[in-house]
């Protein structure tokens, strides 16, 4: 009987750690969701639409320019999964006084290369500075994993104002939602830990929440949320919508083009909504 209990036991530890181990080496395929690139997609452009490209690396970045030769430019990281161009007529209407550059992560969208925190930094990076060489004033939009690539870039460039659609706290901390069996803490390589950096941020802030997000649990929004300085925060909370179903509700179009549009809303308590 006692046999018995320790060679299940032994069997029980020796799984655990095996599931631990393929969890660090994969932990990149739960992270990243690329999609691939359309065949043809870069050359079928439409009027106020156009191709950019640049090198990162040894990388080639490319993305989409709308409206371009404004003053103001938008600089939008997407979301897991998310094909950013399909963006482009919406966002052409919404934004048509600034420019907007839209660009797949490296390793999405045909771009080669792979996805990292590391890798997705830089990019973010190179982008920033070759479109700062154009426009006077960048606002940055991150939506999902993208805001905490945005979070990041907001921390090292001067950005003017910033929007972060269904963020997280940090990867660890969802992580843990998911696996809280497991020390995710220990092994996970790429972090981003938007919570560390929210605090210091000067840009005007508009958070967009899910109020049905089913990826990014309340407790984790609500940590990013009260790290940031509360008079540079804005916060919107669209009831019924899900983690993916956000941009689809007619108040999300109409709340990006009224921060952007509007240097009153940002900062002015009556415009907060908390959670």
């Amino acid at each position: 009987m006692k046999n018995s209990f320790i060679r299940i036991a032994l069997i029980l530890v020796v799984s655990y750690l095996l599931f631990c181990a393929y969890l660090f080496v994969n932990q990149r395929s739960y992270i990243y969701f690329p999609r691939p690139g359309l065949q043809n997609e870069w050359s079928v452009i439409t009027d106020g639409v156009s191709v950019f490209e640049l090198n990162n690396q040894g990388i080639t970045l490319r993305g989409w320019a709308l409206n371009k030769d404004r003053h103001q430019a938008i600089i939008y990281f997407g979301g897991n999964a998310e094909r950013v161009e399909a963006n482009i007529p919406e966002f052409r209407k919404t934004f048509s006084g600034h420019s907007v550059y839209l660009a797949p992560y490296r390793g999405y969208g045909g771009i080669e290369g792979t996805a990292t925190e590391e890798n997705l930094y830089s990019d973010a990076l190179a982008i920033y500075d070759e479109v700062a060489k154009r426009h006077a004033e960048i606002f940055i939009i991150g939506r999902s994993l993208g805001s905490g690539v945005a979070t990041y870039l907001a921390s090292v460039r001067k950005v003017d104002k910033l929007i972060l659609v269904t963020p997280f706290d940090s990867m660890v901390n969802l992580a843990r939602e998911f696996y809280p069996l497991f020390p995710v803490g220990l092994f996970l390589i790429d972090q981003y830990d938007s919570a560390s950096r929210v605090g210091q941020l000067e840009s005007q802030t508009l958070v967009m929440v899910a109020g049905k997000d089913e990826i990014v649990p309340r407790q984790n929004t609500e940590r990013l949320l009260s790290a940031f300085k509360p008079d540079h925060l804005t916060v919107k909370v669209i009831d019924q919508a899900t983690h993916n179903s956000i941009s689809t509700y007619p108040e999300y179009l109409k709340t990006l083009a009224d921060f952007v549009n509007n240097s009153g809303i940002p900062g002015s308590g009556q415009n907060k909504k908390p959670l």
